[in-house]
C-alpha cells in the first residue's frame, strides 16, 4: 500500500448564512476557496484552460471522499448558457490507516 502524506493550513475565512467558507493554502502559495455544505466541501478553479472542481465528503464511517472534474473550454448554446464539456474525473476514497 502507497501513503502520502499532505500538509496543506485550513484556514475559516468566512462563516455566514450556514455556508463555511474555508481557505487550502498549498506549499507554493495557491490559496483555493473552499465551501462547506453540510458534511461536503466544494471548489471550483481554473488552471490555464481548464475548470476543476473539488469535492470532499466525510463519510460516516469516517472515511473521506474525494473527486475531482476536469473540463474543457466552454461552448455557448447562444441562449446566454455555457456548456463546459467534463473532460475526467478522478475519485478516490481515504481511509484512516491506524
Amino acid at each position: 500500500m502507497q501513503v502520502a502524506v499532505f500538509h496543506h493550513p485550513l484556514l475559516t475565512f468566512r462563516a455566514s448564512n450556514h455556508i463555511h467558507h474555508l481557505l487550502i493554502l498549498q506549499d507554493n502559495g495557491i490559496q483555493l476557496d473552499e465551501f462547506v455544505f453540510g458534511n461536503k466541501m466544494y471548489c471550483l478553479f481554473k488552471v490555464g484552460g481548464s475548470t476543476l472542481t473539488a469535492g470532499y465528503e466525510l463519510l460516516g464511517n469516517g472515511a473521506l471522499l474525494f473527486e475531482v472534474t476536469s473540463a474543457g473550454a466552454p461552448t455557448s448554446t447562444g441562449s446566454g448558457v455555457q456548456n463546459f464539456p467534463v473532460t475526467s474525473v478522478q475519485k478516490v476514497l481515504l481511509k484512516r490507516v491506524r
